[in-house]
Parts: structure tokens; C-alpha cells; sequence
């Protein structure tokens, strides 16, 4: 939703600027099918087109009903003008300038972007500690179903901003994760929605992405958010996909 009274609670922005929170309650439909997700699940636990066998795919089942019913899934975004230079771009009254090619290309002809960060809080954390202490090799799989799970979220709120890009976050490519610690404090996470973030940019909860989605853009060329990083040749967790029907 937007409103005068988040308007008024954020810090200074920009005339036309526009900022908007979103929760959710536990349980609810998430913005891809189940299908999907324990692909997104199996990529994170290292799968690669190897059978899954019926014990794990029944523990994978569990594991994401647990992760969804244990976690309330938030985001807050803002919406602001993008100012471009020469060899930059500025978030305008944010006090975020992007100069690394990573943001600038994709940014290159976006009017608009939306600075988002979202997270599914400290319940993801707690339950994975939880199960560290009971039995190993579901608190692996429950880690993987919470990153599943807050990738989903970030999609689904993704297509209610822009559908015509993807996101990116910082961290990949040249993109510095110190941004990270700047949009937090642009969009006062810690109040709005509990997320906070360390010393070395690392946000807690753990479960948590921070990421800009271009708007306004000419061009509908969605990207892979893996295209920017130079670890995407050896990546355990690359997009690539998996076929092996569950």
C-alpha cells in the first residue's frame, strides 16, 4: 500500500517519489507453484538431474510446509527517479550512486527503479537452528527450502512493481554488497520490517535479499540475475536448470 504516512516516516525523497510496504500471513499462496520451489530447492542442495529419491522428496514436502507455515514474508519498496551521468547513475535522494557496469547496463534505459528489500524474518532462522540440534540433514533442507522461499517471495512482489525486467542485488558482479547497508537505511528496515544488517553488510535475518528492480524501461529484455557475476561458470547454485521431475 502507499500512503501519506509512510511518505512522511521515510527519510527525505524526492518530489513524485513513491514508497510501498507489503505483508503477508503465514500459510498463504506463494508466487510460484510447489513445482517450482522444489526445483529451487533441489538446486540448492546441489541436485543436478539425479533421481530424487521418494524418502527426500517427502522430506523436501515437509520441510517447505514447515518453512511456509513457520514465516511471515514482508517487504518494503520505493520508487524513485533515476538521474543518468556519463559513467553513473544516481538513485535520486537516496544518496545511492551506481557506477559499476553490473547496474549501469542494466539500469541503462530504465526512468524509474524500485529499491526493495524483503525478508522471512527471524522465524526462518529460528527454525533452521531448531533442527541443527536435532537432525542435520533436515536443517539443510529447511535452509534451502528458506532461500527457495524468500527468492519466491521477491519474485512474486518483483511482477506487483515491474514486469518487464528482473532485479538485481548487491553482491553480484561489480554491484558492492556495501550498498546493501545504504538501501536498509534508505528504506528503514529495521522499523518497518525488522531487518537489520551487520558491520560487514550482512543482513540479519539471514533469509533476506535487498535488491533494485528497474522501471520505465524501453527495452522488455528480462535478465538471468546470474548473467553478472563472475562466479557463474563454477557456481554450485547457477540457474541452470533441472529437469529431473520430482
Amino acid at each position: 500500500m502507499t500512503g501519506d504516512f509512510l511518505k512522511k516516516a521515510a527519510s527525505p525523497l524526492p518530489e513524485g517519489s513513491e514508497i510501498g510496504i507489503y505483508s503477508r500471513c503465514s500459510g498463504g499462496v506463494w508466487g510460484r507453484a510447489p513445482f517450482s520451489i522444489k526445483h529451487e530447492v533441489l538446486r540448492y542442495l546441489g541436485h543436478k538431474n539425479q533421481p530424487v529419491p521418494p524418502s527426500l522428496d517427502k522430506m523436501i514436502d515437509e520441510c517447505l510446509d514447515m518453512m511456509q507455515q513457520a514465516v511471515t514474508p514482508r517487504q518494503v519498496h520505493l520508487i524513485v527517479p533515476l538521474l543518468h551521468g556519463v559513467t553513473d547513475i544516481v538513485l535520486e535522494g537516496t544518496g545511492i550512486t551506481l557506477s559499476g557496469s553490473t547496474a549501469v547496463n542494466y539500469l541503462q534505459d530504465c526512468k524509474e527503479a524500485a529499491i526493495m528489500a524483503a525478508t522471512l524474518g527471524v522465524a526462518a532462522d529460528t527454525l533452521i537452528q531448531k533442527w541443527q540440534n536435532i537432525d542435520l540433514t533436515r536443517a539443510l533442507i529447511l535452509d534451502a527450502c528458506a532461500t527457495a522461499c524468500i527468492e519466491s517471495f521477491c519474485d512474486e512482489t518483483q511482477q506487483t512493481i515491474c514486469r518487464e525486467k528482473g532485479r538485481i542485488s548487491p553482491g553480484y558482479g561489480d554491484f558492492p554488497l556495501e550498498t546493501q547497508t545504504r538501501i536498509l537505511q534508505v528504506l528503514n528496515c529495521e522499523r518497518r520490517i525488522g531487518l537489520t544488517c551487520t558491520a560487514h553488510h550482512v543482513m540479519l535475518p539471514r533469509k533476506s535479499v535487498t535488491a533494485i528492480i528497474g522501471i520505465n524501461s524501453q527495452n522488455s529484455v528480462k535478465i538471468n540475475k546470474c548473467d553478472g557475476c563472475n562466479m557463474k561458470q563454477t557456481c554450485t547454485f547457477s540457474c541452470a536448470k533441472i529437469t529431473e521431475e520430482l
